[in-house]
């Protein structure tokens, strides 16, 4: 069989084609491969990450000291605040509801620091 020079044209660029197609789902997997990856790998640590707020509320509860207060936020628990623990490194600054009388001044310290800005 004998091809003309339109049919072997027309299945050149076929063929050319067909290989940009497999090029690209190659990548695509890649990508798709990568993403899984990194969400895994977040999904981790964010399980870190709230093992690590939890520890550090129970260690609120236990009484230790708060250094200072460096953040609020509001969530489902009533408000929390980012705190540095007396002690502790900077690096290990914890959300914590501070609900304890306890920190009943420290938590107005904070406040009035904030309202004087």
């Amino acid at each position: 069989m004998r091809l003309t020079f339109q049919t072997a044209m027309v299945i050149k660029v076929a063929n050319g084609k067909l290989s940009s197609i497999k090029v690209k789902l190659n990548h695509g997997r890649n990508l798709l491969k990568l993403q899984e990856a990194y969400l895994s790998v977040a999904s981790l640590q964010s399980n870190v990450l709230n093992t690590a707020d939890e520890a550090m509320a129970e260690i609120a509860q236990e009484g230790y000291e708060v250094a200072r207060i460096l953040n609020h936020r509001r969530g489902n628990d009533g408000m929390g605040f980012l705190v540095q623990w007396e002690g502790f490194d900077i690096s290990e600054v914890a959300w914590a509801t501070l609900q304890h009388p306890n920190y009943k001044q420290c938590i107005q310290g904070y406040w009035r620091a904030k309202i004087s800005f």
